[in-house]
């Protein structure tokens, strides 16, 4: 069966809702392919406070995941936390530990006035259940300083003092 676009309306309020996250989170990402949406591939959650959105998760299904450390601060990139610097050269670090991963958090945005309320989290847990991953198989992609706080949060030690990180394949 081919596959039908989503309705004019609901294709632009998405857009707007999109726009409005690139605008408060300082994002570059497009909004998820339809392709990966329809093939079940990667979802997009949203949690409403009345008829507000106060939060929005981005998964998708991935393969694998390495260890990194938690950024430490605002100007922490994932360049820095997979190699270090010897008198302004790079130079490589031992290699990430490798570690099976399910579900990749593509991106997760919340209202400021929702922020550190349990929304984030809350929105791992209905992914999870919903593609049916423990807590150890979920990895991050590029996490801000806020977001690697939330991960180190969310996997709770399972791995240490380290969060799964991963690359989307599309990026």
């Amino acid at each position: 069966a081919a596959a039908t676009a989503a309705p004019a309306p609901v294709a632009a309020t998405f857009q707007a809702l999109w726009q409005h996250v690139q605008t408060d989170f300082s994002h570059g990402f497009d909004p998820p392919p339809r392709t990966s949406i329809e093939s079940k591939n990667a979802s997009v959650l949203l949690a409403l406070r009345g008829r507000r959105v106060a939060g929005l998760l981005w998964v998708e299904r991935i393969s694998g995941a390495h260890l990194v450390e938690a950024r430490a601060d605002e100007d922490s990139t994932p360049v820095e936390k997979l190699v270090g610097s010897s008198q302004n050269q790079l130079v490589a670090q031992e290699p990430a530990q490798s570690i099976k991963a399910k579900l990749g958090v593509v991106l997760i945005w919340s209202q400021r006035a929702e922020r550190r309320k349990g929304l984030g989290s809350l929105l791992l847990d209905v992914a999870r259940s919903s593609y049916r991953v423990d807590v150890r198989e979920v990895a991050f992609s590029q996490t801000t300083h806020l977001g690697s706080r939330l991960a180190q949060r969310y996997v709770n030690g399972v791995h240490g003092n380290l969060i799964p990180e991963y690359h989307p394949d599309w990026m």
